[in-house]
């Protein structure tokens, strides 16, 4: 016996043959289409198709409609430039995305000049599936900054682990691990770090974890003055 698999196209061809091949190819379409729409991955622009855009001006924007029905905390939003996805890093430089309604975001380029590009949206964001929190900043003095905030909910307990970098140039940087424990308490949080281990070529710098006086946890970093410094966060929370 010999079993061929069927293709799409082969199963969803509309001269499935006599009587009512027609009706079948309408029902094999809805389950395709049905499939389509539940797939965690898929393209979207303003007609779902388009999401290519040329020679967006600075500060110039694209509303994106998409038909996951979800906040876009739940969505994880992709650039393309050239053909390739830019990293998390030159994308929170040049672009601002902003939820419009539950299935409208706002890409708003601010490159400080022209962009070309296309966008493209995950189902879900996995970053806040897996309980990860990732931030970039870039300070210009030496004034503590927040690089990141974390809720922590109410009467709930949070492990969290953050690792911070913080980029001078090629040759000088730093690099923290913190891990702390955080409550909150009738909607106050209060914190308090297990360990923190650090390898600094900048002594100047610094990286602490903090709260905000409500119910949030701050990762705070500290630069220098009059120098452009980059930090990058990656924390990992753990519920319990």
């Amino acid at each position: 016996m010999t079993t061929t698999a069927a293709g799409r196209f082969e199963l969803a061809h509309p001269d499935l043959g006599t009587p009512g091949g027609s009706s079948l190819w309408s029902a094999i379409h809805n389950i395709y289409t049905l499939l389509g729409n539940a797939m965690s991955v898929q393209y979207f622009g303003d007609d779902n198709t388009t999401h290519y855009f040329e020679s967006v001006a600075n500060n110039g924007y694209k509303d994106l409609t998409h038909n996951f029905g979800m906040a876009l905390t739940q969505l994880d939003v992709r650039i393309v430039e050239s053909g390739e996805i830019i990293s998390q890093e030159a994308q929170a430089t040049n672009y601002t995305i902003s939820q419009q309604s539950t299935d409208q975001i706002r890409v708003t380029n601010i490159s400080g000049g022209n962009k070309t590009f296309a966008a493209y949206v995950m189902g879900f964001n996995l970053d806040n599936l897996l309980g990860r929190v990732k931030a970039r900043l870039v300070t210009t003095d030496g004034n503590a900054a927040t690089l990141a905030t974390i809720a922590i909910p109410t009467n709930e307990s949070m492990f969290i682990t953050a690792m911070v970098c913080a980029r001078k140039d090629g040759s000088n940087a730093n690099a923290y691990e913190l891990k702390v424990l955080a409550e909150n308490s009738s909607g106050t949080a209060s914190v308090r770090i297990i360990s923190k281990l650090t390898d600094e070529d900048v002594a100047a710098y610094d990286a602490t974890i903090d709260t905000d006086g409500a119910g949030n946890i701050r990762i705070r970093v500290t630069g220098e003055t009059a120098t452009n410094v980059e930090w990058y966060c990656v924390a990992q929370k753990t519920y319990f």
